[in-house]
């Protein structure tokens, strides 16, 4: 289950600190020449894009670091510091290749702020000492976000966990109590119209009695199928009245919650009307396939979720990147999504092509599955 607390947008922590980095620079250095400028600009920006595209930032900002040991020393920008950013980043985001990440990072700091800028022994050790703070300052406060962050999302779901059991049960013994006594107050109001000793009119007013305590029944049991099955990330999708437009809203909505993990998301939704069966069972399914992204899959990694139908079916496709040479579908937590498209008979499997994992979910149109009241009703 997920979080249906909105999720904190870490996304500009990592901008934001690259322009406070570029203005300092700018103020402390307002002399730089044009090389050493535009060396600064790519930097900075290789910093602020250390957490969206982790790759291509690293990579901009080694070779701005590295281009500066071709600039004389006075033209090494203070912005060389913000290389540390993708460090943070790199961290916080517990890429998979980061330790060679912060090495290559540190060492490429330290040849263009310490060996290339220093002009004496005192000022290469001092200079060496203030960039060793700073790594560890960087590798420190992303190691601390990230156990934050976890242990908030840790603490999200025990809580919709706790909320979640308290709606069942509550929604059990409503159904146990109150709609129960409303069925049988409707069931003797209609036999004591039924009743020759009662006048036209009572038995009138008998009816209806029984009507409108069959007719609370009745609404009070579609409540109550509502508050079980409100277990999603979103009021607006989850529960009977679901339909094609909150199912993209709630793809859309998947596809920001791996965004904000790192990940570089894409969508496609592209199907006419739905029942609401379907609509709610491709939502939780899309909810576990991010899930099981987020758990799996590199961040900073592309994925694509996908939502398409064509004559006969519906088709989910959820993927991403992976360098894995074998697939373990049972490994991967899909006995889930693989029991609600059964439900509705479908199917789900699981391919690995040209680097690329596909969950791909069918759901054929028509054959929904009623569940039956328990009591027979």
């Amino acid at each position: 289950m997920t979080s249906a607390a909105p999720s904190v947008d870490t996304r500009w922590a990592e901008p934001a600190m690259a322009v406070l980095a570029l203005a300092f620079a700018l103020v402390v250095q307002p002399d730089q020449g044009l090389p050493a400028r535009l060396l600064t600009l790519t930097l900075c920006l290789g910093a602020g894009l250390s957490a969206m595209v982790p790759r291509v930032a690293s990579v901009l900002t080694v070779a701005s670091l590295l281009s500066f040991l071709a600039l004389p020393a006075a033209d090494v920008s203070v912005a060389g510091l913000a290389s540390f950013i993708n460090v943070f980043a790199a961290i916080r985001l517990d890429l998979r290749w980061k330790v060679p990440l912060v090495a290559l990072l540190s060492c490429s700091a330290y040849a263009t702020m310490v060996w290339h800028s220093s002009t004496s022994l005192r000022d290469h050790l001092i200079s060496a000492a203030f960039v060793l703070v700073l790594a560890a300052l960087a590798i420190g406060a992303g190691s601390v976000w990230r156990v934050a962050a976890s242990r908030v999302l840790r603490e999200r779901e025990v809580a919709d966990e706790r909320v979640a059991e308290l709606r069942a049960a509550l929604a059990r013994d409503l159904h146990d109590t109150v709609a129960q006594t409303l069925s049988h107050a409707a069931m003797r109001a209609h036999m004591l119209a039924l009743s020759a000793e009662v006048t036209d009119e009572i038995r009138a007013g008998l009816g209806r009695i029984a009507e409108e305590c069959s007719s609370s029944a009745h609404d009070l049991r579609q409540l109550l199928s509502t508050l079980r099955e409100h277990d999603g990330p979103s009021p607006g999708f989850i529960g009977p009245l679901a339909d094609a437009d909150t199912l993209a809203a709630a793809v859309d909505e998947q596809a920001q919650r791996l965004r904000d993990h790192g990940f570089m998301a894409t969508t496609e939704v592209r199907i006419g009307p739905v029942s609401s069966a379907r609509a709610t069972t491709l939502a939780k399914v899309t909810v576990e396939a991010a899930s099981n992204m987020i758990k799996h899959a590199a961040a900073g990694t592309q994925c694509h979720l996908s939502i398409t139908e064509d004559d006969d079916d519906l088709i989910a496709v959820f993927s991403n990147r992976t360098t894995a040479s074998r697939v373990n579908p049972r490994g991967l937590g899909l006995i889930g999504i693989e029991e609600r498209a059964g439900l509705l008979r479908g199917s789900c499997r699981v391919v690995r092509d040209a680097g690329w994992w596909h969950v791909r979910v069918r759901l054929p149109h028509g054959h929904e599955v009623q569940q039956s009241d328990p009591a027979g009703r």
